[in-house]
């Protein structure tokens, strides 16, 4: 019941403008244990008893509901042949004289 409480002060401090500008002011924390504490601390300050462990259990549940969404969504993502992505990219045509030509025999005059 704990981390359900962390996940969603979590979410109230991503909400609040001011706890951001706070979580800022601490620099780019890269370890999730930092930021576990720091959560514990802010929380603290708040008037809210929730623990570091608390926080770490919820900033592993996000991560995990984060990957496995994108894991899904690259999952969606078609891979292009080569040809196709050369027409993509604006491409398509390697001999640049028989392009022009097939697209000035196609351009409609008048």
């Amino acid at each position: 019941m704990s981390k359900e409480i962390a996940i969603r002060f979590i979410e109230e401090v991503r909400e609040n403008k001011g706890a951001v500008e706070l979580l800022k002011s601490k620099g780019t924390l890269t370890d999730k244990e930092e930021l576990a504490k720091l959560f514990a601390e802010i929380a603290a300050e708040s008037g809210k008893e929730i623990s570091e462990e608390d926080f770490a259990e919820a900033l592993k549940e996000i991560d995990a509901a984060v990957r496995q969404k994108t894991d899904a969504a690259a999952a969606d993502l078609e891979v292009l042949a080569d040809e196709d992505l050369k027409n993509v990219a604006g491409g398509g045509c390697d001999w640049l004289w028989f392009c022009a030509q097939n697209w000035m025999s196609t351009k409609t005059v008048g």
